[in-house]
């Protein structure tokens, strides 16, 4: 029997749910790309901090604004909270109005349907290497994947210098591209060769993974100061950032972004009121307050990464090369003769919700991302996959 479609995003845990007749509980979801393997962390800090309901939340978010602030090294009218980066998405396309976007995929969903329901021209360039499929020759089993492009061994991903002479050529008042890239991990590098590449007067970086680099050279390549110094005074860059993914806290909404005041005014005016509550804004501040902690804990998500990759690639059930490892999660190409839907809808019979990315900006079909655990926890999952691949 076929089970419940995908819906417009993975992480669907309480749909799927109630439509396969199950409690949330029995469904494990690894559709949401967090941090699976800091639950615990964000779990004390979810039962430390009482629920506020007695009064109106600030306006300004002015507790997460400063620790946002403090953790970006940037002044406090350089930061607004929002209600996870999904809503600032909507807010920036609704007050920039762009007469036409360019979209560097793949890309989250989220800015195409913007563009769509808002009749925005949209315009979406993806590297040339993805026209005619290949993949990354893969890293030996325990060994990490660069992410990062690289002129010897380059992902299909990411931008070559010809990808570049291709974005210079387009016309748009908004450029939109994601580095640490979901759904593929990419990283794009050099970060001032991509934004110089970019004509637009405004370009709006989504930093929903940066964390999750911590302690590489690209960390510190991927802050907003350094596009601004990139893209000049005469351009605006806003970088939108998300507590959901390096906090794993997806019901928890919670995200900001980083700007000139000007640019974050003109967000500021069209808004709603009362859109991060205050329960998420004190959360979002003793969070980022212990992110040490997390950030403690990134050598153990990367071995676990590499683990899953090898695991997976082990079943067969992927093209050679087709496996990425993205920052947490790992995004899969199956064998020409799966379906990603009919892999979703075995491991869904399993109790496993992957994402296929069909549906994904720019995005080839036949991939599947799922996010990152340890392979003995899901032992079912390898199985489904290795009955799918004789």
């Amino acid at each position: 029997m076929t089970g419940p479609a995908q819906g417009e995003h993975g992480g669907e845990a309480y749909r799927i749910a109630r439509a396969l007749g199950v409690d949330v509980s029995q469904v494990v979801d690894l559709g949401t790309n967090g941090n699976i393997l800091c639950a615990d962390l964000t779990a004390a800090h979810v039962a430390a901090v009482p629920y506020p309901h007695e009064h109106y939340p600030d306006l300004e978010a002015s507790l997460l604004r400063e620790a946002v602030a403090t953790h970006e090294n940037v002044p406090v009218d350089h930061v607004l909270a929002g209600n996870g980066s999904a809503e600032l998405i909507w807010l920036a396309f609704m007050a920039l109005r762009p007469r036409r976007v360019l979209l560097l995929g793949p890309l989250f969903g989220e800015y195409e349907r913007a563009c769509r329901a808002l009749g925005i021209a949209y315009r979406v360039v993806t590297p040339r290497a993805l026209r005619p499929l290949y993949g990354k020759t893969p890293s030996p089993c325990g060994v990490q994947a660069s992410h990062s492009w690289s002129e010897t061994t380059p992902s299909p991903f990411t931008f070559t210098a010809e990808d570049l002479d291709d974005i210079a050529a387009e016309d748009a008042d908004l450029a939109v591209f994601c580095t640490p890239n979901n759904p593929t991990g990419a990283i794009y590098g050099p970060v001032e060769g991509l934004l110089a590449a970019v004509r637009s007067p405004i370009v709006l970086v989504d930093n929903t993974y940066r964390e999750f680099i911590w302690g590489e050279d690209a960390y510190e390549a991927n802050a907003w100061q350094v596009y601004r110094n990139a893209t000049g005074p005469d351009r605006e860059v806003l970088a939108l950032h998300s507590l959901t993914k390096f906090f794993h806290c997806a019901g928890i909404r919670c995200g900001y972004a980083v700007g000139s005041p000007a640019l974050l005014q003109r967000l500021a005016a069209i808004r709603a009121p009362w859109m991060v509550s205050t329960y998420a804004e004190q959360l979002g501040a003793r969070l980022l307050g212990d992110i040490a902690q997390y950030r403690s804990r990134l050598p153990r998500l990367r071995a676990a990464r590499s683990a899953m990759r090898c695991a997976l690639e082990a079943t067969g059930a992927f093209a050679a090369g087709g496996l990425h490892e993205g920052t947490s999660f790992v995004t899969c190409r199956l064998q020409p003769h799966l379906h990603p839907e009919t892999a979703r809808q075995a491991l869904m019979g399993e109790g496993y919700l992957v994402r296929v990315c069909d549906n994904i900006t720019g995005m080839p079909p036949g991939h599947i991302r799922l996010q990152v655990r340890h392979p003995e926890t899901m032992p079912a999952l390898f199985r489904v996959l290795e009955r799918m691949a004789r």
